[in-house]
C-alpha cells in the first residue's frame, strides 16, 4: 500500500500519513476516510504528520485536492505538518 496511516504516539494525539512510491488521488481519499475513522475514535485534538519524503511524485492537482481535504477534516483536527524532500 503506497499510503499508510498509523498513530505516532500511544496517547493517540498524532496521526501519521506515510506516502511511499507512486500513489493516486483515489488511494489518498481512501486513506483520508481511514483517518476520519481514527480521529472519530478519540475526543482529543489530533495533529497530523503528512510524510511524502519517500513518495516518487505528487500527482497533478495537489492544491485543489488539499483544499478539499481540509474542508472535510474532522472537528478535532489540530495542526498538519508536511514532511518532504
Amino acid at each position: 500500500m503506497p499510503i499508510t496511516i498509523d498513530w505516532y504516539d500511544v496517547e493517540k494525539t498524532i496521526l501519521r500519513y506515510e506516502f511511499t512510491g507512486q500513489w493516486s488521488w483515489e488511494e489518498l481519499h481512501q486513506a483520508m476516510d481511514e483517518v476520519q475513522e481514527q480521529m472519530a475514535s478519540v475526543s482529543t485534538r489530533v495533529d497530523v504528520i503528512i510524510d511524502v519524503s519517500q513518495s516518487k511524485r505528487i500527482p497533478a492537482g495537489a492544491l485543489s485536492q488539499m483544499r478539499g481535504g481540509t474542508l472535510k477534516a474532522s472537528e478535532n483536527w489540530g495542526m498538519g505538518v508536511f514532511v518532504g524532500t
